[in-house]
C-alpha cells in the first residue's frame, strides 16, 4: 500500500501494528516532492512501520514546472531519508522509488519533464545509497509523455493500472516484467483512517520479497547496515569488531572486550532480527550464542549445550525460513545440519553423510537463490563449491581448482 498525509485525515495516526497485522507485506511512503517539500507524516510513518516490521520504500514525486531540476530533487531526496536512518540496505529498507507520472497540479504532463532530468535523479540516488531505484510509472504516461521511450526500461518498475479486468498489468513500451503494480487506486486497510489507499501487490514469493527489503539471514552485518563486517579474535584473547564504511573499507578496530576459551567461531543472524549474531563453541566443547543488541554489541552467552566432535563450524540459512543454520564437520569427517528453529534453539543434527578431505569450510549464497551454499577447501588445496538445493540437501561438489596458501576461509 501507499502512504502520504492523505492518509492521515484530520492529523489521524496510522496504527502499523494494526497493518501489519491485515497482512500488508511492504508500503510505500511518500517522503518528497520537487526540491524542498517534504510529507509532514513521512518520518513518523517510516518510524512506526519500522517498529511494526513492515518493509519500507520511501519515494519521491518528481515535479518538473522547471528545467533540469532532476539532480536537485534527488539531493532533497536524499538528505530526508538518510536523515530518518535510512541507508536502502538494512533490514527493512526496499530500494527507494521514483515516481514519474502526471503532474498533479495540472493533470498534464510535467512541463519541463525529460527522461535525461529523470535519469539525473536515478543516477544521484543510485550512487547515494548504492541500491537501483525503482521507477514508479504507467503506460500511458511513457506513451504520451515521454514519447513510448524505452531508455529507462532496465529500472525495477512499480506499474499502476488499475483496470479492473487486467489480471496481469500493461506495461509501459521497453518493460518485460514488474516488480511492484499498483492495482487499486482506493481501498481499506485495518489501521489507516481512511478508505483511500492505494493497493500494491509483489511480483514475486516472500523470499525474493524479503531478499529485496534486506530481511534475508544477515551472515555478518553487525549494524544492521545491510554490508559485512570484519569480528577477529585476537590471540591475546579479545575480541574486536571492524564496522564496514559501506563503500568497501573498514572503520578502526573496536574492542569489544574478552572472549575466553573461543575454539571455533561462526555469524550469523540466529533469532531472524536482521542483526549478525555471534556463535562460539568453546575449548570444553560447549556451543554459545551471543544475541545482537543492535548497536555493535552483544548479550551475554546463552549456554546452548554440548558440541562434542565439532572440527570445523559455518553459519547460514540452509533451508531459507530466514534464520541461520548450523553446518558442522565432526572429526570423524561427516557433515551434520543443525536447523533453526527460529527462537534461538536448534533441532537436532541431520547427518549430511561424509565430507571427506575438508580442510576449511564456509557458508553464503553463491549464486543468489536465496539459500546458503557450502565452500569447502580440501587438504589437497583445492576449491570446491556445494550447491544448495533448497531443501537442506546439497548437489554433488564443483571442483572451482586449486586455492593455494589457504590458511582461514569465509564468505
Amino acid at each position: 500500500m501507499d502512504v502520504t498525509h492523505y492518509q492521515h485525515p484530520d492529523n489521524a495516526n496510522v496504527n502499523w501494528s494494526q497493518v501489519a497485522g491485515a497482512g500488508i507485506r511492504f508500503a510505500t511512503l511518500k517522503a518528497t516532492e520537487s526540491t524542498t517539500y517534504t510529507d509532514p507524516w513521512f518520518t513518523r510513518d517510516i518510524a512506526a512501520a519500522r517498529a511494526a516490521g513492515v518493509p519500507v520504500a520511501p519515494y519521491h514525486f518528481y515535479v518538473a514546472r522547471s528545467a533540469n531540476t532532476g539532480a536537485a530533487q534527488a539531493d532533497h531526496f536524499i538528505s530526508v531519508v538518510r536523515a530518518t536512518g535510512y541507508t536502502g540496505k538494512r533490514p527493512g529498507d526496499l530500494p527507494p522509488v521514483f515516481d514519474f507520472e502526471w503532474d498533479w497540479k495540472t493533470g498534464a504532463c510535467p512541463a519541463y519533464g525529460s527522461v535525461a532530468d529523470a535519469k539525473a535523479f536515478l543516477d544521484r540516488v543510485q550512487a547515494a545509497f548504492g541500491v537501483r531505484p525503482i521507477i514508479y510509472t504507467s503506460r500511458g504516461f511513457m506513451t504520451s509523455c515521454m514519447g513510448s521511450s524505452t531508455a529507462l526500461s532496465s529500472y525495477p518498475l512499480q506499474i499502476a493500472d488499475y483496470v479492473s479486468g487486467h489480471t496481469t498489468p500493461a506495461l509501459p513500451p521497453g518493460w518485460t516484467t514488474w516488480t511492484m503494480w499498483q492495482y487499486a487506486n482506493k481501498g481499506s486497510v485495518a489501521g489507516i483512517p481512511t478508505t483511500n489507499v492505494t493497493l500494491n501487490v509483489f511480483n514475486g514469493t516472500q523470499r525474493q520479497l524479503d531478499a529485496l527489503a534486506n530481511k534475508g539471514p544477515n551472515s555478518g552485518s553487525i549494524d544492521g547496515n545491510g554490508s559485512a563486517d570484519i569480528l577477529a579474535r585476537y590471540t591475546d584473547g579479545t575480541l574486536h569488531w571492524y564496522p564496514n564504511k559501506d563503500d568497501g573499507t573498514f572503520w578502526s578496530a573496536r574492542d569489544l572486550g574478552p572472549a575466553p576459551g573461543f575454539q571455533l567461531m561462526a555469524m550469523g543472524d540466529i533469532d531472524g532480527n536482521g542483526y549478525a549474531d555471534m556463535l562460539a563453541r568453546y575449548t570444553d566443547g560447549t556451543l554459545h550464542w551471543y544475541p545482537n543488541k543492535g548497536d555493535g554489541t552483544f548479550w551475554s552467552a546463552r549456554d546452548l549445550g554440548p558440541a562434542p566432535g565439532f572440527q570445523l563450524m559455518a553459519m547460514g540459512d540452509i533451508d531459507g525460513n530466514g534464520s541461520a543454520d548450523i553446518l558442522a564437520r565432526y572429526t570423524d569427517g561427516t557433515l551434520h545440519w543443525y536447523p533453526n528453529k527460529g527462537d534461538g534453539t536448534f533441532w537436532s543434527a541431520r547427518d549430511l553423510g561424509p565430507a571427506p578431505g575438508f580442510q576449511l569450510m564456509a557458508m553464503g549464497d553463491i549464486d543468489g537463490n536465496g539459500s546458503a551454499d557450502i565452500l569447502a577447501r580440501y587438504t589437497d588445496g583445492t576449491l570446491h563449491w556445494y550447491p544448495n538445493k533448497g531443501d537442506g540437501t546439497f548437489w554433488s561438489a564443483r571442483d572451482l581448482g586449486p586455492a593455494p596458501g589457504f590458511q582461514l576461509m569465509a564468505l
